[in-house]
């Protein structure tokens, strides 16, 4: 099997059989049989396009939302960022990760007292 990694996909060559019912769009037929496709590539799934669909099915998708704020801060858009983990924790205040990844945020725009508010909050959350 030879692998090869490269961005925006990741390119798997392969005689691996995946059965008829494996969505298009994430595996490329290279040729088709009555057992099924033969699998010549996956393309990463777009985690933006995923989020988007979630939060339409459910707005207060806690985890979808968590990923919204990172993809904000990844954009470097971390006031944005900063906004949607806000909501993230008034829905949830205990969710795994949000203080700490809320006091990272704040750190990035030089916000100390807030990260240090964050910190302790993390702290007090998951000890």
């Amino acid at each position: 099997m030879t692998w090869f990694l490269g961005f925006p996909r990741l390119a798997v060559l392969s005689s691996v059989r995946v059965p008829r019912h494996i969505r298009r769009g994430i595996a490329w037929p290279l040729a088709e049989s009555p057992e099924g496709i033969c699998v010549t590539a996956f393309e990463r799934p777009d985690t933006a396009v995923i989020v988007r669909q979630r939060l339409l099915e459910n707005a207060e998708d806690i985890d979808a939302l968590f990923v919204l704020a990172a993809l904000h801060a990844n954009d470097g858009d971390v006031a944005e960022g900063i906004t949607v983990l806000n909501h993230v924790l008034r829905l949830d205040p205990a969710y795994p990760g949000a203080w700490r990844f809320k006091a990272t945020l704040h750190r990035m725009r030089g916000e100390n007292d807030a990260e240090r508010s964050a910190w302790q909050r993390a702290e007090a959350v998951e000890p």
